[in-house]
């Protein structure tokens, strides 16, 4: 709350649920990081040349579930409608929109390397 600024209780919820949404969002951020790492290491080749398909199995399915993980994130995010004199809260949304999409492109890729290191 700021000095001289009326509080606004939609706008207060609408906020604590998107940094809510941030949250979980960064989370699974950080999975997408762990899973690049793990594929880095199998396409450098310092995974034996048996484990590589059930390595690359197991990268493939938390990969698909971080993917969906970030869908659901898009549609809590679609349940947030704010009003037109809101702009703190459009601009928050939409910034959180954009980051979404660019780690649901990077999840896809992540999927396509495991696919290709999974048939080396």
């Amino acid at each position: 709350m700021l000095l001289g600024r009326k509080t606004d209780p939609a706008q207060d919820e609408c906020l604590k649920k998107l940094d809510d949404i941030s949250e979980s969002t960064n989370t699974i951020e950080r999975k997408i990081k762990k899973i690049e790492q793990e594929l880095e290491g199998i396409e450098k080749g310092f995974l034996l040349s048996e484990l590589v398909s059930e390595s690359c199995d197991k990268l493939r399915k938390q990969s698909l579930s971080c993917n969906e993980n970030l869908m659901k994130n898009l549609e809590e995010l679609d349940t947030i409608v704010p009003s037109a004199t809101e702009t703190l809260v459009r601009g928050k949304r939409k910034t959180l929109v954009v980051h979404i999409q660019s780690l649901m492109v990077l999840t896809d890729k992540l999927t396509d390397r495991i696919a290709t290191a999974s048939t080396k």
